[in-house]
């Protein structure tokens, strides 16, 4: 090989060169394995944060379902109390008007008393 090529002066620069290129290509064999090993670490890590990140989803999910039940509860509490407040003051208004044709009732007697009184006075008056 020496004799056919000007590449190389000697069989010891030739395997000196080998010598080099052998342990080029172990340096890059060991760097692709370390390289390796780091993605495989940083897969490992990706895949356990997002697995945590799911489940604080799905708890968060949870939850939420929770708080909606929990509203939509809230929500018929309040749809009760407003019912009765509508029949309170369903009842307030027939209250006050009742009270309203009682007071009418009492006012129109007691003009009919008063009426009746000043007459009777009066009768009273004319006879004496």
């Amino acid at each position: 090989i020496v004799d056919q090529t000007d590449r190389f002066q000697s069989i010891d620069e030739m395997i000196e060169k080998f010598d080099m290129l052998y342990a080029s290509y172990q340096d890059i064999l060991t760097t692709i394995k370390n390289s390796n090993e780091e993605l495989n670490d940083v897969q490992r890590q990706l895949v356990l944060t997002i697995e945590k990140k799911n489940n604080k989803i799905s708890s968060m999910n949870n939850r939420i379902r929770e708080l909606q039940q929990y509203v939509i509860e809230i929500q018929q509490h309040i749809d009760k109390i407003q019912t009765e407040i509508n029949n309170y003051q369903q009842t307030s208004i027939e209250h006050l008007t009742e009270i309203g044709i009682i007071k009418i009732a009492i006012e129109s007697m007691f003009d009919l008393v008063k009426r009746f009184s000043h007459r009777y006075r009066k009768k009273d008056l004319y006879l004496d």
